[in-house]
């Protein structure tokens, strides 16, 4: 009797191991995500900060703003376009 108990004991210590490792795995993963989504969005902002230069270059320059807008809209891509919005404004 007491090897049966020691057996289920047993395995109920195996289970909580291998649970604890998959939490582990899986917090690992968010880490991973977390950081590149961070990055992702320092490398959005130095972009807008850079769209923001060239149109304030533009602006100062006589190139008409037709071709302002055409150079900044050919430069996004179709999701970026909403986070561009504050640039489309400053023309």
């Amino acid at each position: 009797m007491l090897d049966g108990e020691n057996t289920k004991k047993s395995k109920e210590v195996e289970d909580l191991q291998a649970r604890v490792a998959q939490d582990e795995e899986r917090e690992e993963e968010a880490r991973r995500e977390s950081f590149g989504l961070k990055q992702k969005i320092v490398a959005t902002e130095a972009s807008k900060e850079q769209a923001l230069k060239e149109v304030k270059g533009f602006r100062a320059s006589p190139v008409p703003l037709v071709a302002c807008y055409t150079h900044l809209f050919l430069r996004m891509g179709r999701s970026e376009h909403l986070l561009y919005k504050p640039v489309i404004q400053a023309i």
